[in-house]
């Protein structure tokens, strides 16, 4: 087992995937320990990790504790814009198909889920984003300031229309959060509630909420010097047009 590399090892989880015979227990214990091994070292290719959890998906094999292994050392790949469209097909395939249930993730995993679906430009089924709009909800307190401002870009991005309630709790939450806001999740979360609500920015909470401490909007300035346009843009949010100039 020790010499086993990232081919044979995607070659013997292929074969057995193809005969549709799960492992036994001892057997996938050996096979994951060395594939995790290879995987903290880097020896698994994109092509591989895809390959790999293609497998696990065929076995059905849910809750083990490589998955989080393949799919941390995807992400890179992922976000690089390296990895080959074939292994991104078979990650987001085996991912689906395992069914990892919304209750189970955290608030920043939820965030970072919707997110990379706006980013595909890939809406999810109505039932799954009511069950996203309904995990969320019940774990509002777990939302940190960016896991808030990246949802809240993601439903606007897709189209989505929450619920009044879902809206009146999260931007509770952005408004609770003014304080720790940095100028990007300010001007994400103005935009996107202004989407979601339909209302201008300046009338949202959340932009009283900005207005009031005049130390908030100096330091938003100083942050923002670098990009006059992005100033503009804010200001223009929390204040209005005619004061932005």
């Amino acid at each position: 087992m020790p010499l086993l590399n990232a081919d044979d090892l995607c070659g013997c989880m292929r074969a057995l995937a193809a005969w549709g015979w799960s492992p036994s227990t001892g057997l996938l214990a050996a096979l994951e320990g060395r594939a995790a091994e290879a995987i903290s070292r880097g020896g698994f290719s994109a092509r591989q990790l895809g390959e790999l959890a293609w497998t696990y998906a065929q076995l059905g094999l849910r809750h083990r504790p490589l998955l989080p292994a393949i799919l941390a050392a995807s992400e890179a790949e992922l976000w690089s814009g390296a990895c080959p469209p074939e292994a991104m097909a078979d990650l987001i395939w085996a991912v689906a198909r395992l069914q990892p249930r919304l209750r189970e993730f955290d608030p920043q995993q939820m965030a970072r889920t919707l997110w990379a679906l706006a980013r595909l430009g890939a809406p999810p089924p109505a039932d799954w984003l009511d069950a996203f709009l309904a995990a969320s909800l019940a774990g509002l307190r777990g939302f940190d300031v960016k896991a808030t401002s990246l949802t809240l870009w993601a439903l606007a991005t897709l189209g989505a229309r929450p619920p009044a309630a879902w809206l009146r709790a999260f931007e509770g939450q952005a408004e609770q959060a003014a304080r720790q806001l940095g100028a990007a999740e300010a001007a994400t979360s103005l935009w996107a509630l202004s989407q979601l609500t339909r209302r201008p920015p300046q009338e949202l909470r959340l932009s009283a909420a900005l207005r009031r401490p005049q130390k908030q909007l100096s330091r938003l300035d100083f942050e923002l010097l670098a990009d006059i346009r992005m100033l503009r843009v804010v200001k223009s949010m929390i204040t209005g047009p005619a004061a932005a100039r």
